[in-house]
């Protein structure tokens, strides 16, 4: 016999509204999703000259060019992606790198994969003297596991670059600032559900 409840309240609405309003929030002064690169979004093929994207510059010239291409991967927050963008090696501020301008400290949300599948890589932040700043890990590319979620630290007002300091790196996402965490109410504040009526299944 399987017992089912005909009406089960509870007092979780106004704590999913909050957070999904949370969830689409990014800190004052932050870019945000709306400027960010998403290699999803990008025209597949070589690239051989800049290309404005929201609130980068994708650089690019004949030499030291970057390649859009199709590859199936999944980020640790559950972002779904159909290509990435080879870096196709080093870069510098002209070639194979990203570059954008802030006008106060903030932080760059990276995802990005070695382009080897059997070595890790990184992915550095360079001030307009090329000099590094901050660096993330991108890992040996494995189809099978998820994309981690880097960060990079960016210490003042400027313009800056993004790109590997050594070898290929496949971005497959870019974004200036962070999303605002989750305001999740405390859980002694969340009623507890209540049964006001069972009965049996017909069917059962």
């Amino acid at each position: 016999m399987r017992l089912t409840a005909r009406s089960i309240r509870s007092s979780l609405a106004a704590l999913a509204t909050g957070a999904l309003i949370a969830a689409l929030a990014v800190p004052a002064g932050a870019a945000g999703p709306a400027g960010a690169v998403n290699a999803n979004d990008l025209a597949s093929g070589d690239q051989v000259a800049d290309l404005a994207v929201g609130d980068f510059t994708i650089h690019a010239y004949d030499g030291k060019g970057v390649t859009v291409d199709g590859s199936d991967r999944t980020s640790d927050r559950g972002d779904v992606y159909t290509q990435r963008l080879k870096l196709n090696g080093s870069g510098n501020d002209a070639g194979r790198s990203l570059s954008f301008t802030v006008d106060g400290p903030t932080q760059v949300l990276v995802h990005a994969r070695s382009g080897s599948g059997s070595s890790d890589r990184a992915l550095a932040l360079f001030d307009a003297s090329w000099a590094e700043l901050d660096r993330v890990p991108a890992l040996a590319d494995d189809s099978g596991r998820p994309i981690a979620t880097e960060v990079l630290d960016v210490p003042a007002a400027g313009t800056y670059w993004i790109a590997s300091p050594s070898s290929g790196v496949n971005v497959y996402y870019a974004q200036i600032g962070l999303d605002a965490p989750v305001d999740r109410a405390a859980w002694s504040t969340v009623a507890a559900p209540t049964v006001d009526t069972v009965e049996v299944d017909p069917s059962d």
